[in-house]
């Protein structure tokens, strides 16, 4: 276990967030800076390619307008969302190609809201203005809600089946996905479409006292469900 102590000489800020991968972590700070450390392998840590055992100021958010709101952790790579929205990117999704040893922003998500953001493995999900978006090198089996042809996806692309609904938080495992989507207005009844996910067979007393009734429907995208 290491201690990470607070710099007695910083009065005016504290962590506000936190995100780990598989060997590295990222704070977020109340003046919007992003630090580091961990393991540096495929440039996960934003900033040079040594380990670093402390945190370390990942300097590109350190200027003015240039501050973080959001920040996520895959398994070899690391997400930040700008303070003006912009999704920016550092490591590597497929270790087999070329890495990203420092910040850029993705481009194909440039003019999106990013509400929340999700890693696995090597897959990402996102949910942008009124839409569920992911990505991810292959193998796949079935996180990106593409349909069972969809096999690999470089670049990011709508999940059409949820289009026009609105994604709050998504979440996203090994090789499955979960988006929790709001139903409040008559567009957003496009919800009651899809198929529903039932992991379990209802009760065949058919006693629904124990049922809790949900704002939201929650849908699973994954192999082997329906």
């Amino acid at each position: 276990t290491i201690f990470i102590e607070a710099d007695p000489a910083c009065t005016k800020c504290s962590c506000v967030d936190v995100a780990c991968g598989a060997n590295h972590t990222l704070v977020l700070d109340s003046q919007k800076r992003v630090f580091s450390w961990g393991f540096s392998g495929y440039g996960r840590l934003g900033h040079a390619e040594q380990d670093e055992m402390v945190p370390r100021l990942v300097k590109l958010f350190d200027f003015p307008w240039r501050g973080a709101s959001q920040i996520y952790a895959g398994y070899t790579c690391s997400f930040a969302v700008s303070e003006v929205g912009g999704l920016f990117f550092w490591g590597a999704t497929n270790t087999s190609h070329e890495s990203t040893m420092y910040p850029k922003a993705v481009q194909d998500l440039c003019s999106w809201r990013i509400w929340s953001l999700a890693c696995g493995k090597s897959s990402i999900i996102v949910a942008a203005d009124e839409s569920t978006i992911s990505w991810g090198p292959s193998p796949t089996f079935g996180e990106l809600g593409k349909g069972p042809q969809a096999q690999v996806f470089h670049a990011a692309q709508e999940v059409k089946t949820l289009h026009g609904i609105f994604s709050e938080p998504v979440a996203m495992g090994y090789s499955h996905s979960l988006v929790i989507a709001r139903d409040e207005s008559e567009t957003e009844k496009e919800i009651k479409k899809l198929p529903e996910y039932n992991p379990e067979p209802s009760h065949a007393s058919g006693d629904s006292s124990d049922s809790i009734p949900l704002a939201a429907a929650v849908i699973s995208m994954c192999t082997g469900t329906s």
